[in-house]
This record gives C-alpha cells, structure tokens and sequence, in this order.
C-alpha cells in the first residue's frame, strides 16, 4: 500500500468550500484509491490534510501521470493555499474488522 498526504493551511472562511468540493470529487476517484480521507487538525485549526490510501506505488503513479491527482491540489488552491504533498510506502499495518 502507498499513502500520500497533501497538506495546507485553509482559512477558515474557506473551509465549507473545501469540504463542499472535497465530496463533489470523491464521485469519480482514480482506479487505485483505495480510501481517502479530509482531515482538520484539532489545534491548529486552519491545518488541514487530504490523506489517500493507494494499492501500491504504480497505481498512485498512473494516476499522477494522467494527472487526475490533481483534483486535490485544485482543492487546496481554490481555498487559497499551495499544498505540500508527502509520499509514504506502508511498511506494516492493522485494522479492525
């Protein structure tokens, strides 16, 4: 499994946008996105994260390269922010059933 996390500071008149847009583009998700999650830090309010979980490296990688990763970048941008993006490859994991 492959795990990005695309990161950025919203202001919180932004943030029903954010959110609002976020469900319109989880309709149409790239083959490979297994789960995908919109998160807002508890103490740091206007921190907020795009986590997507992916079936492996390639499959974020194809849909990088047809740019349909993207969406989320224009998520962040039209909130007013340029996002950062993180890449992790999932070593161990659990979950409960």
């Amino acid at each position: 499994m492959y795990v990005t996390i695309l990161q950025g500071q919203v202001a919180q008149e932004n943030w029903g946008e954010l959110q609002r847009q976020y469900e319109v583009a989880c309709k149409a998700t790239p083959e490979g996105l297994l789960q995908t999650f919109l998160v807002q830090d508890d103490e740091q309010k206007t921190h907020w994260q795009i986590i997507t979980f992916w079936k492996n490296e390639e499959a974020y990688r194809k849909a990088h390269e047809e740019k349909k990763t993207e969406t989320c970048v224009l998520l962040f941008c039209n909130a007013g922010t340029v996002p950062e993006r993180r890449h992790f490859h999932v070593r161990r994991g659990h979950q409960r059933v």
